[in-house]
C-alpha cells in the first residue's frame, strides 16, 4: 500500500473511534486530525457540540487542542452534573481564537469565518489578486 506502520496504525485506530467521527471522517466533513483529538472527549453531548462547532468552522487541530484543554479543565464539572454542557459551551464562547485570512491576510475571530475549499491553482490566483490589489493602494496618492 506504500503507507508507512504508522499511517496504517493510525487508520487502524479511527475505528475504535465514535460512529459519528468515523462518519464525519469518511465524508470529509472532518480532518482525520481533528476527529482524532474529538475521540479523547468522552462525553458525548460536549463532543456533539465541538463536533459541530469543529465543522462549521472548519477548525484546524491546532484550535481543536484548545478546546481539548478547556474540556479538560471542566471535564469533572461536566461529568457530576454540576454544570450543563451549554452552559460550559456558552462559557467558551468567551475564548475568541483568531486566524489569518487567507484573502486579505487580516487576523479575524474564526467564529466569523468560514471554510473555503480551493484548489492551490486558486489559492495562487487570489493572492496574486491581493498582492496586486496592496500595490494599487500603495500606488494610490490619496
Amino acid at each position: 500500500m506504500r503507507r508507512s506502520v504508522g499511517w496504517i496504525d493510525a487508520r487502524l485506530e479511527l475505528l475504535t473511534w465514535p460512529t459519528e467521527l468515523q462518519d464525519r471522517v469518511v465524508s470529509g466533513e472532518l480532518a482525520f486530525a481533528v476527529a482524532r483529538q474529538l475521540a479523547e472527549v468522552d462525553h458525548e453531548a460536549y463532543r456533539a457540540e465541538l463536533v459541530a462547532e469543529a465543522i462549521r468552522t472548519g477548525a484546524p487541530a491546532a484550535t481543536v487542542s484548545i478546546w481539548l484543554a478547556h474540556y479538560a479543565a471542566d471535564r469533572d464539572r461536566i461529568i457530576r452534573n454540576r454544570e450543563t454542557v451549554s452552559e460550559i459551551v456558552g462559557r467558551r464562547e468567551t475564548f475568541q481564537v483568531m486566524c489569518t485570512c487567507e484573502v486579505c491576510r487580516t487576523q479575524a475571530d474564526s467564529k466569523q469565518t468560514v471554510l473555503l475549499r480551493v484548489c492551490p491553482r486558486c489559492v495562487n490566483a487570489l493572492r496574486e489578486q491581493q498582492i496586486e490589489e496592496d500595490r494599487e493602494r500603495a500606488d494610490d496618492p490619496r
